[in-house]
């Protein structure tokens, strides 16, 4: 099928063979503009990229392809490098890693800070049943039965929180996917490494204090304010 409404020569006298879907090659929030690929015989350009998929580790390839090129012309500059390594020394690559690492650096921070939050809520509140811990103890309670009591009542608090937190978390990230390249808008795998470990916290600052308390004689858990 021609091209019609093309003026140019090199352009008027091709014929489309096949459709390419939509690509990012310049900029990775964006898809690029409408582009027209063209066999090497009509395009312009001085400079020319050839791509090669291999199997394991290209490296030692990359003499190889050059020495075969240069068969098709001596004279010809050929310079090989991996796909990684072209990546790595794109600038625009540069400043979205380092933004993905200060990224990283700030969220470890912020669930540092969550895992501090909730084993110091989850100890306070145990902490303060200490006086209901040493009358449950006088009157025979199982050291087990108070245990499970303190651990459900304390998780009860903390599953309500990531019910609503991991909701937010969803709906954010959402939003993000739609304008970051290459990001699932549901990564199953940091919401639930996430909600198990605030779920650990949570657990161990249940059992340090219920332990420490039953432990305790109960007539000082009495008099414990």
């Amino acid at each position: 099928m021609s091209l019609p409404g093309e003026s140019d020569p090199f352009i008027a006298s091709s014929e489309v063979v096949g459709i390419a879907r939509d690509v990012r090659s310049m900029d990775l929030s964006r898809l690029d503009e409408s582009y027209l690929y063209l066999p090497f015989s009509q395009n312009r350009q001085w400079s020319r990229i050839l791509l090669v998929r291999t199997v394991g580790n290209p490296t030692p390839l990359l003499p190889v392809l050059g020495s075969k090129l240069r068969r098709v012309d001596a004279n010809l500059p050929v310079s090989a490098a991996t796909l990684n390594t072209m990546v790595s020394m794109d600038p625009y690559f540069v400043v979205s890693r380092i933004g993905g690492f200060l990224a990283s650096i700030v969220g470890a921070l912020g669930l540092l800070i969550a895992c501090m939050g909730v084993y110091g809520m989850v100890a306070y509140t145990v902490e303060q049943r200490t006086r209901e811990i040493g009358i449950r103890v006088a009157f025979g309670a199982e050291r087990s039965q108070i245990l499970r009591l303190i651990l459900r009542d304390g998780m009860r608090s903390v599953l309500v929180g990531l019910v609503i937190g991991l909701a937010t978390a969803l709906a954010i990230s959402r939003v993000l996917a739609a304008v970051l390249f290459g990001l699932s808008a549901l990564d199953a795998f940091s919401f639930a490494g996430v909600s198990l470990l605030l779920c650990a916290v949570a657990t161990l600052a249940c059992w340090l204090p219920t332990r420490k308390a039953i432990r305790v004689d109960p007539v000082v858990a009495l008099r414990h304010e």
